[in-house]
């Protein structure tokens, strides 16, 4: 899957991901002056924003990959929510490339057992490859009489 992206500025390499429900514009208050110290690479997550949602059921992990592929080689990636754990698996499954995960609201995505096992618990969750939350919810939209 080929997401969309959206460049600007010059300097060090900065990727921005949005939280979920939300598109590239939700970066548009940063202050006037910062293109001219970065390099932002504004990534519309998959499904938002004018990037393709891809065929069939998808992990966070297959979405950092998509993020990854459309990523700097190495740059500081900063995300808001749904845009945080993207960046943190990112920085999981290629170290190399992520200089730093920078997260913002991210309580918001985790239920409280993660929240209270801090980044531990976020880091396994993205090991595991998949978000337990919405498999539940996909399993429970798939029985019988479920709306």
């Amino acid at each position: 899957m080929r997401l969309r992206v959206e460049r600007q500025g010059q300097g060090a390499d900065l990727v921005l991901l949005h939280g979920w429900g939300m598109n590239t514009g939700v970066w548009e208050g940063l202050p006037a002056g910062f293109a001219a110290r970065v390099r932002e690479h504004r990534i519309a997550l998959p499904g938002h924003g004018g990037s393709p949602l891809g065929a069939g059921p998808a992990t966070l992990v297959d979405w950092a990959d998509a993020c990854l592929a459309a990523a700097p080689e190495r740059a500081v990636w900063a995300g808001w929510s749904l845009g945080g754990l993207l960046a943190l698996a990112a920085a999981l499954r290629a170290p190399e490339r992520v200089d730093q995960a920078l997260r913002e609201a991210l309580a918001d995505d985790l239920g409280a057992a993660e929240v209270a096992a801090g980044d531990e618990g976020v880091a396994r969750r993205v090991e595991q490859g998949q978000d337990e939350d919405q498999g539940r919810r996909r399993d429970e939209r798939q029985r019988p009489g479920a709306p």
